[in-house]
């Protein structure tokens, strides 16, 4: 039966986008061959908007329209909750809570629909 792993102490997470496993075997005089398993997922860091602090286990997030020094214009665009596993659930807190700050200028209104 598989079980989640524990970050840091038993997965491995890769700094960029790859990742090389090697196996280096010495001299022995074992008859069987050596086999081993090793299960990997592709894991999604990337969030939407911008950080609030910097705090990299925190998923606040700000949306700033380009007429505040952001880069959001007036079309619409989609936020979602963090795809990071290492927030939540097996990798991160069991309960999480994420505050997503949207700022416009003063003449500016911010609609939002949930779809």
């Amino acid at each position: 039966m598989s079980r989640p792993c524990s970050p840091g102490i038993e997965s491995y997470v890769s700094k960029g986008r790859g990742l090389t496993l090697s196996e280096t075997v010495g001299q022995s005089t074992v008859v069987n061959r050596l086999e081993f398993v090793a299960r990997y997922e592709f894991v999604t860091i990337a969030q939407d908007g911008l950080p609030v602090n910097k705090n990299i286990q925190s998923c606040d997030r700000e949306f700033k329209s380009d007429q505040v020094g952001g880069r959001y214009n007036t079309q619409d665009y989609a936020f979602a909750t963090p795809r990071n596993v290492f927030l939540f659930g097996r990798g991160g807190r069991e309960n999480i809570s994420c505050t997503f700050k949207l700022i416009g200028s003063p003449t500016q209104r911010i609609q939002v629909k949930f779809t």
